[in-house]
């Protein structure tokens, strides 16, 4: 009975990943999701770790059970940019989904986010080194700043999945018109 329970610990442990999980802390959201998926994973017997870019000062980091690297980013830098983007953002709720054009405002802004949450990330080489030793089986980033693919690509990591947290504006998905 100990042998087949070893035996079948063995089998079990065999087939752990190693996942990295990229979730800068931007939209609220969208860290708890990245979170949820990593915390999930945990779980389910992976080895997680969580890299994650303090873009926004939220008061949590949407995980709680993966390993988690935080990167600061120059405060100066970034506040002008979350405060146009929160500016923009806030009207977002309450414009008609129907109209995609509402949602075009953002893209310069988040276009300046993403470029310089990338740029600090891809200029700190000591963690794109720790990154890249600690070889990764498989990569989980949002589709929505692409950051993750970025990071991916510098520490050779191939194996990557794509997740999503938006709805899409064409007619005939799940989103509800009013």
């Amino acid at each position: 009975m100990r042998l087949l329970a070893k035996l079948l610990f063995i089998i079990y442990a065999g087939n752990a990943y190693k996942i990295l999980v990229v979730n800068p802390k931007f939209a609220y959201s969208h860290v708890n999701y990245m979170g949820k998926i990593a915390d999930v994973l945990v779980d389910a017997g992976h080895d997680v770790v969580t890299l994650q870019l303090v873009l926004a000062p939220f008061p949590n980091n949407g995980t709680e059970k993966s390993r988690l690297i935080q990167m600061e980013v120059d405060k100066n830098v970034i506040a002008p940019l979350l405060a146009t983007f929160q500016k923009d953002h806030d009207t977002k709720w309450t414009e008609s989904a129907t109209n995609p054009l509402q949602f075009f405002r953002l893209i310069p802004t988040i276009r300046e986010l993403v470029t310089f949450g990338v740029s600090t990330i891809l200029d700190d080489k000591q963690v794109l080194q720790q990154l890249k030793s600690e070889n990764f089986d498989v990569g989980i980033a949002e589709l929505f700043d692409f950051s993750g693919l970025a990071v991916f690509e510098a520490i050779g990591l191939k194996n990557i999945v794509g997740a999503h947290t938006v709805s899409s504006l064409m007619k005939g998905s799940l989103l509800v018109f009013q």
